[in-house]
């Protein structure tokens, strides 16, 4: 008798509209150009303003610059507004947008691994192959209004505007075709395996831990370390079949 149901996920804080990154791994989707600004806390409440109107600090707190994106929220399928102080998640961010093979962050998505607590929490953000939008995730964007400048002011940017911050609707560009491997190295791989149903079920199952695709978007940058690995085990599992049929 197990002690909990199989299927048991323990409940998540981070239902509201505000994004908040959880221990462990987040997965999510930047869908706007930040909105840049500083944030002070007085009596317990953060007041923002522009970028370009730095206040002074108060006697609580420094001000801190901020950055306001518009995310989807992968584990709750969900639009939310994330705000981001940290600097090391705002520098990481900022390369990849600079990097010519990543660019803007709405080309792919983000995993943000939270580890450790309180003066000793530590966050790695880690970009996941290109792939295009979904029409899920479109959809929920537009059914979802948002004005992140309401954020100066102190409104709630999910309020009615009648004005929405747009989508950074950039599609992901490919290497000449090449991020991902082409249909002729997929059927490559899966020929190699054969019929053995249970090692292309790992290899698809370990695509899908490290790159969170299927073989079939495989990073083409990875194409030979896995036809390589396939090879591999092909060859020793030959070798133990013809071992099997020794007489002695």
């Amino acid at each position: 008798m197990e002690f909990l149901p199989e299927n048991y996920q323990p409940p998540v804080s981070n239902q509201g509209n505000y994004f908040k990154t959880q221990q462990g791994i987040n997965l999510i989707r930047v869908l706007s150009k930040p909105l840049l600004g500083w944030e002070i806390w007085i009596d317990e409440h953060p007041k923002r303003y522009p970028h370009d109107e730095m206040p002074e600090s108060s006697g609580e707190s420094k001000p801190r610059e901020f950055w306001s994106v518009i995310v989807w929220n992968y584990e709750l399928e969900k639009i939310q507004v994330w705000n981001i102080t940290q600097g090391s998640i705002k520098k990481t961010i900022m390369d990849l947008a600079k990097d010519t093979d990543w660019g803007a962050p709405c080309q792919y998505d983000l995993k943000i691994t939270r580890s450790g607590q309180q003066l000793k929490t530590n966050y790695a953000v880690t970009p996941t192959p290109k792939k295009p939008l979904s029409q899920t995730i479109r959809k929920a964007f537009d059914d979802t209004p948002i004005w992140l400048p309401a954020l100066y002011t102190g409104d709630d940017p999910f309020a009615q505007w009648g004005k929405i911050t747009p989508m950074l609707n950039i599609e992901p560009v490919f290497n000449n075709g090449n991020e991902t491997i082409s249909e002729a190295q997929y059927q490559e791989i899966v020929d190699m395996i054969g019929d053995d149903k249970d090692y292309l079920r790992k290899v698809t199952d370990g695509i899908k831990k490290n790159f969170s695709v299927d073989l079939k978007n495989l990073p083409f940058s990875h194409y030979e370390k896995v036809l390589n690995q396939v090879k591999l085990h092909v060859e020793e599992r030959l070798r133990k079949e013809m071992d099997d049929d020794l007489p002695f």
